[in-house]
């Protein structure tokens, strides 16, 4: 045990190979990370930082002069854990015995390194844990009980290191029965280490594109049709930050997890109407298991949750054997990756939420670490050049931060720190159309007007522990000037005048009488789109302000009359009563007195916005801020129904004609996607 007194510093590792070469050559390159967990995961995840560095590059031997296959693997296994153990030598005295440091607040303090998590993904975890390739990696579930929800006690390194003996006095029987792989491994004389405790969830080859894409996605698409697929999909309706799969899902080859992410968010609502009801239910348990790893912070009553929908799953998953998808339930046995799914709760309890270790992150870190000094080189020798490339930018970051720390950097230049961007926000800058799909749409040319805040946001509240938000509303500085019959035309307020006037005799009653004239020729400032900047949540501050796009943009076509820009008309939920809460009525009981029933009014509403506006100048008196034209939803069904969970609604109508009406700006509290019922 340390002594009292003692600073742990826990490391964290990564190792992972990227390709260099793009078109020819085949050069890779395997890369070890480096980081400790007494930074915060924020820094960690900003590259500028240096919170993770580049300590190695692993030799990726070939090996070609072994001709039996069986030899060769293990004398590349053998290789990595002789490189790894060389890397870790420096740490196998100090976190026994400690070693003086001195620390970023100034003090000097004897420091304990040990090992604590292990980034990588399923194949490399079975390297680093000596485990076969068919086994999990952490516990000692046989190789054909995969798919069971049972628990299984943990390997340990006793565990591993006795098998090894074994195999190597000539029993290769526990090794066998075991699934360890006989090589010695490097942390084999750490002290205070339990490898099999250091890894962590694999989002994205387990998850993402493992459960996910590659079986839960299959198995629909067998269960619907591909067609039927593509047909939901190229009628979902478009939202910002959404993408839309204007070719369908069939025509992508090569998938990513950020288009399975991306594909995930859609998903559900796609196969809501299949009449399967059980494989539906797994699949929303995968999806809301997907959606809860991925919080930056999670509580007991998350993590309870996250095991039900898990268990919910495996008592679901028989559907897809039912309905011919999967040939018998023994192949559920065959997937290592529904079984490392069991893991991910304990090991959130252990090392923090997922968010802090992603596998992701290292894999951006390659651009900066890798790939730009290999551009910067010959090609000829190049690790050399590469490190040297490595030396002279982290100068640069020491000048960089000493000249920013006097003052002497212009504000164009002074925080180069910003956050990682994920792939999401990459793609979403790019725009335009790829492998099928339609993102990043630019809506209208006030994106790249001056904007003005015309709402300053502040905190949410209504009583009683009720929170509602208040963004702060952002809006182009600059008006268009139309006419009312252009947004009668092409915006489809079809009751424009009549909404305003009944929305000025509700405001200002004691004018009702005398309210100027009004009609569609008059001159209206009309704009395209609004912002909502939302704070920080009071109950989840680890989440990122989050902003929300309001778009009401008209299709536009060429003079051949082909569509150019697709109509954007976004989907809203605006508050109705502060005093009550949620989406939809509440059943409050039957009134024997009235002989009705009575329900608690829902506090949102939802509506799609058609147009932003302020009313011409010469009435402006009468309401001089801006209005939004939206068109009314029936309240939300008070029920979300067995198997998919989601509430439904419909169109308002009055007298078979949709519901509008005009409502101020500042009453929208947040955009929402509302997909058809399939």
């Amino acid at each position: 045990m340390l002594k009292r007194g003692a600073t742990v510093v826990p490391l964290i590792l990564s190792s992972n190979k990227t390709q260099l070469s793009v078109l020819s050559g085949r050069k890779k390159v395997w890369l070890v990370y480096l980081s400790i967990g007494n930074v915060s995961k924020k820094l960690r995840q900003r590259p500028s930082q240096g919170a993770m560095i580049l300590i190695a590059y692993l030799p990726i031997a070939e090996l070609t002069c072994i001709t039996n296959v069986n030899e060769r693997r293990q004398k590349s296994w053998d290789l990595f854990h002789a490189c790894m153990g060389a890397i870790l030598e420096p740490i196998k005295e100090a976190s026994k015995h400690g070693v003086e440091a001195l620390c970023a607040d100034g003090h000097v303090r004897r420091i304990h390194p040990i090992l604590a998590v292990y980034i990588v993904d399923f194949p490399e975890q079975c390297l680093v844990t000596c485990a076969c390739q068919n086994r999990c990696p952490i516990c000692t579930v046989p190789v054909n009980e995969c798919g069971k929800p049972e628990e299984y006690s943990k390997r340990t390194k006793a565990y591993m290191l006795d098998a090894m003996d074994d195999y190597m006095e000539g029993y290769r029987t526990t090794a066998e029965s075991r699934g360890v792989w006989p090589v010695w491994p490097f942390w084999a004389d750490l002290q205070f280490v339990n490898i099999a405790t250091c890894i962590t969830p694999d989002l994205l080859h387990q998850l993402n594109k493992g459960v996910f894409k590659d079986h839960i996605v299959k198995w629909c698409t067998e269960l619907l049709g591909a067609r039927e697929v593509d047909h939901h999909l190229k009628g979902m309706t478009r939202f910002q930050g959404l993408r839309h799969f204007a070719n369908g899902s069939s025509v992508i080859k090569q998938w990513t997890g950020n288009e399975a992410k991306h594909l995930a968010k859609t998903f559900l609502p796609l196969i809501a109407g299949c009449k399967e009801g059980q494989a539906v239910n797994a699949t929303r348990c995968v999806i809301d298991f997907m959606y809860r790893t991925h919080m930056p912070e999670m509580s007991d009553d998350d993590l309870e949750a996250l095991d039900n929908d898990l268990a919910e799953f495996h008592k679901s998953k028989e559907a897809f054997v039912e309905c011919n998808v999967v040939d018998s339930g023994d192949m559920f046995d065959a997937i290592a990756k529904i079984h490392m799914l069991s893991h991910y709760s304990e090991s959130i309890r252990e090392l923090g939420t997922t968010d802090g270790y992603n596998t992701e992150a290292p894999e951006h870190l390659h651009i900066d670490c890798v790939k730009e000094g290999w551009r910067m080189s010959n090609h000829n020798n190049p690790l050399d050049q590469m490190a040297l490339y490595l030396q002279r930018k982290e100068s640069w970051a020491l000048l960089h931060t000493y000249h920013r720390n006097l003052g002497q950097l212009p504000a164009s230049i002074r925080d180069w720190d910003a956050p990682m961007k994920t792939d999401d926000e990459i793609d979403d800058e790019m725009g335009g159309e790829v492998n099928g799909y339609i993102y990043g749409e630019d809506d209208d040319d006030d994106n790249a007007e001056e904007e003005v805040v015309v709402h300053g946001g502040g905190r949410g509240g209504g009583g009683g522990g009720v929170w509602h938000p208040t963004p702060a509303i952002s809006i182009a500085k600059h008006p268009r000037r139309q006419p009312g019959s252009y947004l009668v035309d092409k915006h489809g307020t079809t009751n424009l005048i009549r909404d305003v006037t009944n929305f000025l005799k509700k405001k200002r009653p004691q004018h009702a009488h005398q309210l100027p004239r009004l009609d569609e020729n008059q001159i209206f400032y009309l704009w395209t789109r609004c912002r909502l900047l939302h704070g920080r949540l009071p109950f989840l501050p680890a989440v990122d302000p989050h902003i929300d796009h309001v778009r009401a943009v008209p299709a536009s076509y060429d003079d051949t009359d082909r569509m150019t820009r697709f109509g954007s008309f976004d989907r809203i939920l605006f508050l109705v009563h502060k005093s009550s809460q949620g989406l939809h009525h509440k059943f409050n009981g039957y009134s024997w007195y009235y002989g009705i029933t009575t329900y608690r009014l829902q506090g949102y509403e939802a509506g799609r916005v058609r147009a932003i506006f302020e009313l011409p100048w010469h009435i402006s008196y009468m309401y001089n801020k801006k209005l939004v034209y939206i068109e009314h939803f029936r309240p939300f069904s008070e029920c979300n129904p067995w198997p998919h969970s989601l509430y439904s609604m419909s169109h308002a109508l009055n007298n078979g004609v949709r519901k509008t009406s005009v409502i101020p700006l500042l009453a929208i509290q947040m955009s929402c996607h509302l997909t058809p019922h399939y």
